[in-house]
């Protein structure tokens, strides 16, 4: 339990050397042997606190290792996470964000069958928490594994259930526009176009957050396009390129709007602009398939905050 150790007192460059992706089973191991002993050494006082180190020691463990670790070692371990947050009396703020800080890693992964075992974990803790609607939308929305694509030419099948989970989470105020977001862009590609530009508007309309604006206005833009309304798409990509001019896809879009208007210039200059200093993997777009992932080093900079 040195790691632990080490890595309570603030040192997080232990992860480094300790969740290779040889170790990790080991890491379960002993942690499945010893950790709750580690978390009680120093009495009820301090066993709440020593818990969030060690379970968020195992979180960081597997966002180290898990692009080279099988699925079965890296659930082994936020399972055990999960059942040790079990022996707290009361859900606390800090077992929230734990749990937040893994849905968001798995979702990066895009491991359905993962999320849904940890969705599970935290809604027996926090039956009311909002974020878990989103959640479930998320998980029904990419069951099939199916990536998504600008939707602008095919009709996509899209299942009742999908459709639903997001309209029901666009009701709860803490989640509504994210849900919009996702509504608008199942509504493109399902080629209804109407509905598409209301889902966006509202979820433009009802968050402050850069990327979610930027990428709402990016689909309104889409969805005018299959309407028809290359004008009113123009001035939709402009609007995700103020909203975030560091993303890579509203300049692209924007700049081939631009160049099909004969605006060659100010498109050349875009497209050269976003190829320096644009987002890259961190583009809205390119995680929108990822759901919370997007929240990753926010979340998990707040438990590293939260140790201290």
């Amino acid at each position: 339990m040195q790691a632990l150790e080490l890595y309570a007192v603030g040192d997080p460059e232990v992860i480094r050397m300790v969740a290779t992706p040889r170790e990790v089973g080991s890491i379960r191991a002993a942690l499945a042997q010893d950790g709750r002993a580690w978390i009680r050494a120093n009495g009820k006082a301090e066993e709440s606190h020593r818990r969030l180190v060690a379970t968020t020691f195992a979180l960081e463990a597997v966002r180290h290792a898990i692009d080279t670790v099988e699925d079965r070692e890296f659930d082994l371990l936020l399972r055990w996470a999960a059942d040790e947050w079990r022996n707290e009396a009361r859900p606390s703020p800090e077992e929230l964000l734990w749990h937040n800080a893994t849905l968001a890693l798995l979702q990066g992964v895009g491991d359905t069958t993962s999320v849904t075992a940890a969705l599970n974990a935290a809604r027996n803790r926090f039956p009311n928490e909002p974020r878990w609607a989103l959640v479930r939308g998320w998980i029904a929305e990419f069951a099939s594994g199916a990536r998504p694509v600008p939707p602008l030419q095919h009709i996509a099948e899209i299942a009742p259930g999908v459709i639903q989970a997001y309209v029901d989470a666009s009701v709860l105020p803490d989640v509504s526009a994210e849900a919009h977001l996702h509504l608008a862009y199942l509504f493109t590609s399902r080629n209804d176009p109407a509905a598409a530009v209301d889902h966006a508007t509202e979820a433009a309309r009802r968050t402050t957050e850069a990327e979610i604006r930027s990428l709402a206005h990016l689909f309104r833009g889409w969805a005018l396009i299959r309407a028809g309304r290359s004008t009113d798409a123009q001035s939709a990509f402009r609007d995700a390129h103020n909203a975030l001019p560091a993303s890579q896809s509203a300049a692209l879009w924007l700049s081939g709007a631009l160049f099909l208007s004969g605006e060659r210039q100010e498109a050349a200059r875009l497209v050269d602009g976003t190829m320096r200093s644009g987002l890259g993997e961190l583009d809205p777009w390119r995680l929108y398939p990822r759901g919370d992932f997007r929240l990753w080093p926010r979340l998990i900079g707040q438990l590293r905050q939260a140790l201290r």
